[in-house]
């Protein structure tokens, strides 16, 4: 009795386990990102750099450290600039 019971709970696992990680991804549908999508940014103590056209490089941003301000007072993040 218990040889069968440890079997079938072995089974009833690994089913789970094939469904959690091959089933979930196709449950999963697809998301677009597009100038409607909201913007969640949070203004607690992170710093910003305002980044407008997307060129600047992370040495770049390390060497501009002291530019760098908190988030509250830039304002709304701009949706067409990078931070």
């Amino acid at each position: 009795m218990l040889n069968i019971a440890s079997a079938t709970r072995h089974a009833l696992f690994m089913l789970l386990a094939c469904l959690l990680v091959g089933g979930w991804p196709a449950l999963a549908g697809a998301v677009q990102v597009d100038a409607g999508t909201p913007i969640i940014f949070t203004d607690k103590g992170a710093r910003v750099l305002e980044d407008r056209d997307g060129s600047l490089t992370a040495e770049g941003a390390l060497e501009r450290e002291r530019q760098f301000s908190p988030a509250a007072s830039v304002g709304a993040p701009r949706a067409g600039s990078h931070y």
